[in-house]
């Protein structure tokens, strides 16, 4: 059953979180479980942010479904290439074959290594300060090297004044 919620002004969540987690990256407790964030904004055009780990992928899939209707998928925007961010990646291009993932090119490369298919015409690659425009929604992209992975990149809407700090 899906679980996907409105958070404000087109934006949706919908990740899923998973109690069943004991450990993050097998080595740090998590006595709640984990959360894995995704998030959709529904403009003139759709753009997803991260996907999800397999652990929740039916429910992730439930949600996104449910929330694009009858829309199909713009965007994908990859912050980086961990699988709690990437790993339905390929299922998400089956499922939405015009979608154009959006990275730095730190995330395109490291796509290929992860990946068996053409990047060719389905990759957006955004540099420091580069705009995507959905519509209403405008959205900014910065890279935050080493905050987590080497190819970590934000996205900052400026509409509504979120962070999609990855």
């Amino acid at each position: 059953m899906h679980q996907e919620q409105c958070i404000k002004d087109n934006l949706y969540y919908v990740g899923a979180g998973d109690r069943r987690q004991r450990l993050f990256e097998n080595a740090y407790p998590i006595p709640h479980g984990m959360s894995y964030n995704s998030y959709l904004i529904l403009d003139e055009k759709t753009i997803l942010f991260d996907s999800v780990d397999r652990s929740v992928e039916g429910l992730f899939f439930e949600n996104l479904e449910a929330t694009l209707g009858d829309r199909h998928l713009d965007y994908l925007v990859i912050t980086h290439m961990e699988p709690d961010h990437a790993a339905t990646l390929g299922d998400l291009l089956n499922m939405h074959p015009d979608m154009m993932i959006v990275g730095n090119a730190k995330i395109k490369a490291m796509i290929g290594q992860f990946f068996d298919f053409s990047l060719d015409h389905r990759f957006h690659e955004v540099k420091e300060g580069d705009t995507i425009d959905l519509g209403h929604h405008k959205l900014h992209s910065y890279t935050m090297p080493m905050v987590h992975w080497p190819e970590v990149t934000c996205t900052f809407e400026s509409t509504t004044g979120t962070l999609f700090s990855a």
